[in-house]
């Protein structure tokens, strides 16, 4: 049960420090749309999927 109380506690926490600083968390959601684009589209799943293959 302490450990739901310290995620709560850490959650609220975070909306507060999302709330108060917007700018970061924009820069948070670009850097994620640029990982997410980098290593899970199907051109960089099937570069690798072809590199374990050896083709």
């Amino acid at each position: 049960m302490a450990a739901l109380y310290q995620q709560v506690f850490f959650d609220y926490f975070l909306i507060i420090y999302m709330v108060e600083h917007p700018s970061e968390v924009v820069e948070m959601g670009q850097r994620g749309r640029t990982l997410v684009e980098r290593e899970y589209s199907w051109s960089a799943i099937v570069a690798r999927w072809l590199a374990e293959l050896n083709v």
